[in-house]
C-alpha cells in the first residue's frame, strides 16, 4: 500500500476502538510516521509520532496494552530494539528511545495474542541469524519464554498468523541466494 508520504512494510495494529493504525516506511524525516483510520480505510490521516532511534529503514509494529496504551517497536541501527507509546489511542507519541530487546538491524514482528499474551519474533544473533519466537505473559514487560525456530544467518522478515487456534510463522531465507520462503 502507497500512501503521499511512504507506504506500509508492516502488518497494521487492530485498537479495541476499532481505529486502525498503520506505520509507514518514510525515510524522509526524523520521526515515526504512521496513518489513523476509522472506517477501515476509507478515510485516513497521515501523521508523525516520536522522534526515531538511530536506523537505516522504517520497520514499526505495535500492540494495545492492558492498560490501553500502544507499544510500539521499531528496528533500529543500536543493536536494541525502540519503542515509542501513545496514551490516546495513537494520536500522540512520546519519542523513541531503546529497549533491552536486542535488534540487528532486521524487521520485527509483534502483536498480542487472542489469548493476551504478547508474541515477538526476532533475529536474536547477528547477520539476520536465530530466528526466534519470545512470549511475553506481563503485557510485553518481559520476553522470558523464548523458543529458537531456526539458527541459520540470513533469516528475515517475519509475520505471523493465526488460523483454528495453531500459530502460523512466515519468514524468508537467503534473499539474495537460496530464495526460500519458510513456514512453521
Amino acid at each position: 500500500v502507497y500512501y503521499d508520504k511512504g507506504f506500509l512494510r508492516c502488518r497494521p495494529t487492530f485498537l479495541e476502538s476499532g481505529r486502525w493504525l498503520l506505520f509507514n516506511y518514510d525515510q524522509t524525516t526524523d520521526r515515526y510516521g504512521y496513518s489513523i483510520t476509522d472506517d477501515k480505510l476509507k478515510t485516513h490521516r497521515q501523521l508523525y509520532g516520536g522522534k526515531k532511534v538511530a536506523t537505516p529503514f522504517d520497520e514499526s509494529m505495535a500492540y494495545q496494552k492492558a492498560d490501553g496504551s500502544i507499544r510500539m517497536l521499531a528496528r533500529t541501527s543500536t543493536g536494541k530494539t525502540a519503542e515509542s507509546i501513545s496514551f490516546d489511542d495513537g494520536e500522540t507519541w512520546t519519542d523513541g528511545r531503546e529497549t533491552d530487546i536486542f535488534n540487528s538491524n532486521t524487521r520485527l514482528y509483534v502483536n498480542k495474542m487472542k489469548s493476551g499474551n504478547v508474541l515477538l519474533v526476532n533475529n536474536e544473533g547477528a547477520g539476520r541469524s536465530n530466528m526466534t519466537i519470545l512470549l511475553s505473559v506481563d503485557d510485553g514487560e518481559n520476553f522470558k519464554y523464548q523458543k529458537l525456530i531456526d539458527e541459520r544467518s540470513s533469516l528475515s522478515y517475519p509475520d505471523v498468523d493465526e488460523f483454528n487456534g495453531k500459530y502460523y510463522l512466515v519468514y524468508d531465507f537467503e534473499r539474495q541466494g537460496a530464495s526460500e520462503i519458510i513456514m512453521c
